[in-house]
């Protein structure tokens, strides 16, 4: 239990060493404050749900259409667009990475996501069309990004 007085000060006389006070009104003891409920809040949930939003074969169907619209879509170029996914999120946009913020098809860190202004999402189209930009930036070409991952062990 807390109790609680105040003295309201009208003026303060400061001397070398002393603090006097020249005149004061007592307020008086007020009632205790009682300690606050515990509220029982949920935590938030750090992590997106891992369950895939579509089955992985709507999924590589989604993300080579988008690889179509820049060259990539079959081919050497899709085998690597595609081992790249394979490698970093097994097709799975809401893959997180246990160790660090990498997340969706692609694993970007949230770093890589602010710098190429994508949020993060669990939408197809917006990770692939943020993935491809980032490895046309990068790379110039999935195999190249391949190619880098395969020596590295990232992209």
């Amino acid at each position: 239990m807390i109790l609680y007085f105040f003295i309201i000060f009208n003026e303060a006389i400061a001397e070398p060493n002393v603090l006097k006070y020249k005149e004061y009104t007592k307020i008086g003891l007020l009632e205790p404050i009682p300690e606050p409920e515990p509220v029982n809040i949920p935590p938030k949930p750090k992590t997106p749900p891992r369950k895939a939003i579509l089955p992985q074969s709507d999924i590589k169907k989604q993300v080579q259409s988008i690889a179509n619209e820049y060259g990539w879509g079959n081919g050497e170029q899709w085998e690597a667009l595609s081992w790249i996914i394979q490698k970093e999120s097994s097709w799975n946009p809401t893959a997180q990475n246990k160790t660090s913020t990498a997340y969706g098809l692609f694993q970007f860190l949230d770093m890589t996501r602010t710098s190429y202004n994508c949020p993060k999402t669990a939408d197809v189209e917006i990770q692939t069309r943020c993935g491809i930009r980032y490895i046309q930036a990068r790379y110039k070409t999935p195999l190249e990004a391949q190619k880098f991952h395969q020596r590295k062990g990232w992209y």
